[in-house]
């Protein structure tokens, strides 16, 4: 879960077409998850490691359900980073 702070790195991740890991993690703090490997985004308001179990087709997307194997609430400042009717919001 990102913070408030984080948008330029949530539109990085929202960017069509694919982009190496390389280049979509550069210059973005991360850490490798214990269990998974995986990257890890640094600053986050929570993190969770997660299996793919399923991976469903809806319409242009596609939904990965994950079995969660971690989860962590770093020392984060800030509230979530929310988006909802094609904008980001802040929660009230």
């Amino acid at each position: 879960m990102l913070s408030e702070s984080q948008r330029h790195i949530a539109g990085r991740f929202a960017m069509k077409g694919r982009i190496s890991d390389r280049l979509l993690f550069e210059d973005i703090p991360y850490v490798r998850g214990e269990a998974s490997g995986a990257p890890l985004v640094g600053g986050a308001l929570a993190t969770l490691e997660c299996r793919t179990e399923q991976r469903v087709t809806a319409g242009d997307h596609t939904l990965v359900v994950g079995r969660v194997l971690t989860a962590r609430l770093p020392s984060a400042d800030g509230g979530p980073l929310t988006y909802f009717k094609g904008r980001y919001r802040q929660l009230g």
